[in-house]
């Protein structure tokens, strides 16, 4: 979050971005400089299937996004340099939107393609993850399918699970 917003693709291996060593060797008047968005220009389409089940996607506007991570980090207090983010939902959706708002703040971020319990909390307790946004469903399965051992050594780096999307089954 700046006033000025740069855009830079870089790759180790592919010769269609430019190498982080390239990329510094640049001099500054290569670069392009975009204004900066204001609060009302379109920032991303997140998705969501909201109250009629059909997924569509909805706008959001670079001041809604800011007040997103404002308000998403505090209620995650302390987030930062030396928290990990696990991110197992689409980063289109709630569980990505809460990842992006710890990047923000510093926290590295680890990824799964798909979702299951176990394999959820093998990377936890294997990267020690400290936030791991789900929707309930997910919570759920991590209470019901996951063992307790892999349970119990996941809650030791664990300190915060945000979800959305539904409330939790009680």
């Amino acid at each position: 979050i700046g006033s000025r917003t740069k855009l830079i693709v870089v790759s180790d291996d592919d010769e269609s971005y430019v190498t982080p060593a390239a990329l510094l060797a640049r001099p500054p008047a290569d670069f392009q400089e975009w204004p900066a968005p204001t609060p009302t220009d379109t920032a991303m389409l997140m998705y969501s299937s909201g109250t009629t089940g059909t997924p569509k996607g909805a706008i959001v506007t670079h001041g809604a996004w800011v007040a997103h991570t404002e308000l998403a980090l505090a209620q995650l207090p302390g987030i930062g340099v030396g928290d990990v983010v696990l991110a197992v939902a689409p980063m289109a959706h709630f569980g990505g939107s809460i990842a992006l708002s710890c990047a923000s703040a510093g926290a590295a971020t680890v990824t799964l393609d798909s979702f299951d319990a176990v394999s959820a909390l093998e990377c936890v307790v294997d990267f020690g993850v400290t936030v791991l946004p789900v929707a309930p469903v997910m919570l759920k399965f991590l209470i019901e399918d996951a063992p307790p051992d892999l349970q119990e050594r996941a809650s030791t780096t664990l300190r915060a699970i945000p979800y959305g999307g539904s409330p939790a089954a009680t």
